[in-house]
């Protein structure tokens, strides 16, 4: 038997167990300092990122999961939606579901508007009881004389029911829009679509309740609503004003058509716009400045 010393041993072994090139064996090593540094800091930037990511969820997560049952006075509901109570189950805003059928509506409002011939907002009293898909005018009535809100009002048999005013800017709680679309009778204007906008102060909880709705005739065919919860225990009252504001003819200022500002209610807002200080109707504008998404220019003759 040959005879090795312990170390020729030691090295006859690892030459034994050492792949041989082209074996297909890899040689095992360590990581270096420099690819664990490399790795720690992806590592550390990924865990980064992703708290970050779960706390924007957390901070902005669609508040439309949160709902309200509120409690509003009289028969709001029952003409709203034909329901025989004063509850309603309603998002708390922001909601981004509301959001969406406000978007909704928005593009069924200018279809209609380009199908009419006539757009007409007028600020409302109360809760509406009377939807018409006609009114009657005299046979001589002339069509051209109704230039204004004002004189649209004079036409509808509930005008009790609508602001008369001086003014053009709709500051009521509540508005109409009368889409008016063309009529095969002289008799008749032939009322295409309405649409309400109604804000109310809820008896409980404390808040708004903020509904947009569409009518043809008596039929409700497309809303949207959102409640607006009273903050720090603040009294609930609607700031959300003007609703409208109408611009008439003036060509000494270069406005040779009428037309209408609109703002409905943003359901993607958190909160009502503050309250305006100043005496003139215009003040009011700056506070709906980036309050709402769903501001328009409506032209009051379209077809003109």
């Amino acid at each position: 038997m040959q005879n090795r010393t312990p170390r020729n041993a030691d090295r006859a072994l690892a030459k034994r167990l050492a792949p041989t090139r082209g074996s297909g064996r890899m040689h095992a090593r360590g990581f270096s300092y420099v690819e664990m540094l490399v790795a720690l800091s992806i590592l550390a930037m990924v865990a980064t990122i992703a708290v970050i990511a779960y706390s924007s969820i957390l901070s902005h997560r669609p508040a439309s999961i949160q709902s309200e049952e509120v409690i509003i006075a009289g028969n709001a509901l029952l003409s709203f939606y034909a329901l025989n109570t004063d509850r309603i189950s309603v998002a708390r805003a922001p909601s981004y579901s509301a959001a969406a059928q406000a978007e909704s509506m928005r593009e069924q409002l200018y279809e209609d508007v380009n199908s009419a011939v006539a757009v007409f907002c007028l600020g409302r009293i109360g809760v509406n009881q009377v939807r018409m898909t006609n009114i009657t005018v005299p046979s001589s009535f002339d069509g051209r004389t109704i230039t204004n809100p004002m004189t649209f009002r004079a036409l509808l048999p509930n005008l009790p029911n609508y602001t008369a005013t001086t003014s053009n800017a709709v500051r009521a709680r509540n508005s109409t829009l009368f889409i008016i679309q063309p009529s095969a009778s002289i008799s008749q204007l032939a009322v295409r679509a309405i649409y309400e906008t109604d804000m109310i102060a809820t008896i409980t909880p404390p808040g708004v309740y903020a509904t947009v709705r569409r009518y043809v005739g008596s039929t409700l065919t497309s809303y949207y609503h959102v409640f607006y919860p009273s903050i720090g225990g603040a009294i609930a009252t609607n700031t959300f004003s003007p609703l409208a504001m109408f611009y008439p003819r003036d060509l000494s200022v270069g406005r040779p058509k009428p037309f209408t500002l609109l703002w409905w209610p943003d359901p993607a807002s958190p909160r009502l716009p503050a309250i305006s200080s100043g005496s003139d109707s215009r003040d009011g504008f700056t506070n709906m400045a980036g309050q709402s998404s769903f501001f328009f220019v409506i032209p009051t003759f379209p077809a003109l």
